[in-house]
């Protein structure tokens, strides 16, 4: 199975799972998304934003002391072309970010029958 299915699905397990402890704040931008969307305050956002980046910071560290430095590289980007690479991130960000604003919804949405 491809290594970025793998990771997505794995994530996607994750948001499932653990979603209800913190609104699935696995991102920056979900974080910045729950802030616009009153899901949580400008401290909580604060707050969230710092362990989001020291995390990134760890992980990275992490990679580059198991492996080398070109692996830490590899896990920006394989895109040659910064512009195509740029507008693939918001693209599929967004769709993350929808997604996890869809699946931690609370309350106010019940789904409609259809059936005549």
């Amino acid at each position: 199975m491809n290594l970025r299915l793998s990771a997505g699905l794995g994530l996607l397990a994750t948001i499932w799972a653990v979603a209800h402890v913190s609104g699935a704040h696995f991102n920056p931008a979900v974080t910045l998304a729950m802030l616009m969307d009153g899901r949580t305050s400008l401290s909580d956002a604060i707050g969230y934003w710092i362990g989001q980046f020291a995390g990134a910071t760890v992980a990275s560290l992490v990679v580059l002391a198991a492996s080398s430095q070109d692996a830490v590289a590899t896990t920006m980007t394989t895109f040659q072309d910064r512009d195509v690479a740029i507008l693939l991130e918001v693209i599929l960000t967004a769709i993350f970010v929808w997604t996890i604003l869809a699946v931690t919804k609370t309350g106010g949405h019940t789904p409609q029958s259809r059936s005549p």
